[in-house]
C-alpha cells in the first residue's frame, strides 16, 4: 500500500509535488486567489521548507499573513 500523504484539511500532496517547491508555490498561488489563505501559508511554507533561498516564497507567504491581517 502507497504512502497516504493527506495534510489538514483532508488535502493530500503527490510525492512530485511534495518534492517540488514550484509546484507548491503554484498551489499556493492557486489557494490564495480562491481565498483560502491558511492553504495558501501551508503550500508557501511548505516551499521554503525545500527551498529557503527563493525570497518569492516567503514575498507570497509575507503577503498571505498581511491579507490575514496576522502580523
Amino acid at each position: 500500500m502507497g504512502k497516504n500523504n493527506k495534510k489538514k484539511g483532508g488535502k493530500g500532496l503527490s510525492a512530485a509535488a511534495s518534492a517540488n517547491p514550484d509546484t507548491l508555490k503554484n498551489m499556493g498561488n492557486d489557494a490564495y486567489m480562491k481565498g483560502d489563505l491558511d492553504e495558501a501559508i501551508d503550500m508557501y511554507s511548505k516551499a521554503i521548507e525545500l527551498d529557503n533561498t527563493n525570497p518569492i516564497y516567503f514575498s507570497n507567504r509575507a503577503q498571505a499573513f498581511i491579507t490575514l491581517e496576522n502580523f
